[in-house]
């Protein structure tokens, strides 16, 4: 959302600068505090299911975010000069709301459809023990 927030920067009359610069540092700071919380989730994450090679799942973590980072200010650029100051932010909360309704699609099948394909099967399971007893 705070990303949405800075592209909506745009619309902030431009006689107002105290407005804008103020707004500025609010969704910038909203940016840090996700950043913070995404990578310390995804450092607990790797300790917690990488123990043997957590330094090397570490190191590769950080290899493609700094790749990311050089990447990422040349297709915001390509992106700027098709589609004007809106496009980067408007493509980066496409994506995140896909990637938003993606999580929430898989837990739902974890945790809604695993029980019941595995209580079906139990089921079949104990009807066919049933069959050869």
């Amino acid at each position: 959302m705070s990303i949405l927030g800075l592209g909506f920067l745009y619309f902030v009359p431009d006689d107002n600068q105290g407005m804008f610069v103020f707004f500025s540092f609010v969704w910038k700071f909203l940016c840090g505090v996700g950043a913070g919380i995404n990578s310390t989730a995804s450092f607990a994450i790797i300790a917690t299911h990488y123990k043997d090679q957590r330094e090397k799942t570490i190191g590769m973590m950080e290899a493609f975010s700094g790749i990311g980072l050089l990447i990422g200010p040349i297709f915001g650029g390509i992106m700027h000069q098709i589609g004007g100051y809106l496009l980067p932010f408007l493509a980066t909360c496409k994506n995140l709301i896909f990637a938003s309704l993606t999580t929430f699609s898989l837990a739902l099948t974890y945790f809604l459809l695993y029980p019941m394909i595995a209580f079906t099967l139990n089921k079949i399971n104990q009807l066919e023990r049933d069959k050869v007893n």
